[in-house]
């Protein structure tokens, strides 16, 4: 972090002099106002946004974070405290690779990654007197030349810049890595007595399995407040029962708003985290390792606003037919196929006087029937009774299958039944 001789800066350059070579090397680029953070031009957040590459003489340019072919991801180290500042880039760098960063106020500054996998909008940590840490990524963008607002001087690149590394170049960093990242400086943070800005429900670091919620004064201060909403009374084994009922590749808010309806419902409790947590990795697409850990932790900030209630949760179940048990699921028993054909078998010879032969169709639609299972298993059921000579098939040249029981099938050992016994 030292300004030493890896300072790759040159005399600022204006917007037209930089944005051709900038989208050459696979940035998504933007104008930016003369001395300012402020877009010079509209529609910048569109999917179908292009870049201009003339005009825009006195501007800035700024690149934008989470999108395009190589995503790029800022690692926004917003804290004024040096020797901290400087500790977290080294645990960045430890866990995702050293790379470029750019600084426009000492000793803030931005750590330049492309996204690896996935997908990621703007996440911060908890926010610390000291400062805090942000994650640039879709629908953001960050400086890459210009004049800085407060210092009135340039921002400055080492080990490089966005002019000499293609983003395709840029150390790649997964979301699990991200997370870890945040963790980390949330736990330095408060190792050296940093308080938040607000109150908050203190947490164990993101990514571990249940987040530790029993600060009690400060779940006190959230909860127990004057105007708090209560919670309505529902239980954890009704809202286990209606998640799986879900997808949990669901849109992302109204995974958010399940997530803040079971924090608000359960007073935050471990044991409504892991719930939400279970449901959300049964995604093969969307789970990512950690979120939901730092998601519930932010949660608590939300409370000065409007919260997300158990009510949420009953509101989503009126959409869903049936009733919701409050009795914790049980696994479904499988038989073992020799026993179904045993039953199989006594069924037919109930029905094998009323009809016989009988169609391939006919005789699964009787074995689904009565064996109250799925095609599937019918079909293996009608496949080993085939093979094991207890029925035959009479298929004529005509192509029409007529299925008949054989004299193996009639055997003693097997027992009689009524024509109804499996109908209860």
């Amino acid at each position: 972090m030292d300004n030493d001789t890896t300072n790759q800066t040159q005399q600022p350059k204006t917007y037209p002099q930089l944005a051709q070579s900038l989208i050459d090397n696979g940035y998504i680029v933007l104008p930016i106002k003369k001395e300012s953070k402020t877009p010079a031009i509209r529609g910048w957040m569109n999917p179908d946004y292009k870049p201009p590459v003339t005009d825009f003489n006195n501007c800035g340019t700024a690149i934008k974070t989470g999108c395009g072919p190589y995503p790029v991801i800022g690692i926004d180290i917003d804290i004024m405290d040096e020797k901290l500042a400087k500790g977290i880039q080294e645990t960045v760098s430890e866990i995702a690779g050293a790379t470029i960063y750019r600084i426009g106020q000492y000793p803030k500054l931005i750590m330049l990654y492309r996204l690896a996998v996935g997908y990621m909008k703007k996440i911060s940590s908890v926010k610390f007197t000291l400062g805090h840490l942000e994650i640039l990524a879709d629908g953001q963008y960050l400086i890459a030349e210009g004049i800085h607002p407060v210092t009135k001087q340039e921002y400055t690149w080492y080990g490089g810049s966005p002019q000499t590394i293609p983003a395709k170049d840029l150390p790649p960093i997964t979301p699990e890595q991200i997370y870890k990242i945040i963790a980390k400086f949330e736990e330095k943070a408060r190792s050296i007595g940093a308080e938040p800005k607000t109150k908050i429900i203190q947490s164990e670091p993101s990514g571990t399995v249940v987040p530790n919620v029993l600060n009690v004064p400060d779940v006190l201060n959230i909860f127990n407040a004057p105007d708090a909403k209560k919670p309505i009374g529902l239980k954890l084994n009704w809202c286990r029962n209606l998640l799986y009922r879900f997808d949990p590749s669901c849109k992302r808010k109204r995974w958010i708003n399940i997530g803040m309806a079971l924090h608000h419902e359960f007073r935050a409790s471990p044991e409504a985290f892991k719930i939400w947590d279970d449901w959300s990795a049964r995604s093969k697409t969307k789970y990512v390792t950690g979120e939901t850990a730092h998601q519930w932790q932010s949660f608590s900030r939300m409370y000065a606003k409007r919260p997300i209630t158990g009510a949420s949760l009953i509101y989503y179940s009126k959409k869903r037919r049936g009733k919701i048990s409050s009795k914790a699921p049980k696994k479904p028993k499988k038989q073992p196929l020799n026993l179904y054909c045993q039953k199989a078998i006594t069924i037919l010879q109930v029905h094998s006087s009323q009809k016989s032969p009988w169609s391939m169709r006919g005789l699964l639609t009787i074995l689904q029937r009565y064996l109250k299972t799925g095609r599937p298993t019918a079909e293996k059921v009608l496949k080993y009774l085939l093979e094991n000579d207890l029925i035959i098939d009479n298929s004529n040249k005509d192509c029409l299958c007529q299925y008949t029981l054989t004299e193996k099938s009639k055997q003693p050992s097997l027992p009689e039944r009524k024509e109804n016994m499996y109908a209860e």
